[in-house]
């Protein structure tokens, strides 16, 4: 593990952190090829922003039409 993943987890068993935050977090760093994500939840880590991080990764964001369907062109 690493020191931010140690921390994380350590959250979580505090209750600081959601569990689900933990995963969605731990699936960003994993998955991030840029530094810029890596770096700014490093700092959110190391500062103990955990509302922050509840807030940003609670959750994953679902983008689409949720099932709707409408003209994808204007009438004229």
């Amino acid at each position: 593990m690493t020191p931010v993943t140690d921390l994380l987890v350590s959250a979580v068993a505090e209750g600081k952190l959601l569990e689900s935050a933990r995963t969605n977090i731990e699936n960003l760093l994993n998955g991030s090829t840029g530094e810029v994500a890596q770096q700014s939840v490093e700092e959110l880590v190391h500062s103990g922003s955990w509302d922050e991080l509840n807030d940003r990764f609670f959750k994953t964001l679902a983008f689409g039409t949720g099932g709707l369907r409408g003209r994808t062109i204007g009438r004229k």
